[in-house]
């Protein structure tokens, strides 16, 4: 079964994706490297343990292929489901960051 979420604007506005984000309580952070840094969430309603990664893409951003590969591989990431593999729930971009939500 596969869960697909729609979001709409009900203005015609852009989606904020952002808005996502204020689901989640962040909190402290769990790692550094360099591709950017992982900090830890908990999802307000569920309760849920999460982590979020934020990448600094703004070197990607003037390559459309590039980007084109980043989602492809989010999209291929939000299918997988194993137990030695972290889950993807959410990967969006704000403005020159890559942001990933992860189980």
């Amino acid at each position: 079964m596969t869960l697909h979420i729609e979001y709409d604007c009900l203005l015609g506005e852009d989606f904020n994706w952002c808005a996502i984000l204020d689901d989640f309580e962040i909190g402290r952070v769990l790692g550094k490297g360099g591709f950017g840094e992982v900090l830890y969430a908990r999802h307000k309603e569920t309760k849920k343990d999460h982590a979020v990664k934020f990448m600094d893409v703004s070197d990607q951003l003037s390559n459309a292929g590039l980007i084109s590969s980043i989602f492809k591989e989010a999209e291929s990431l939000k299918k997988l489901k194993h137990k030695n593999i972290v889950q993807l729930d959410h990967a969006f971009l704000e403005g020159k960051q890559l942001i990933m939500i992860m189980e």
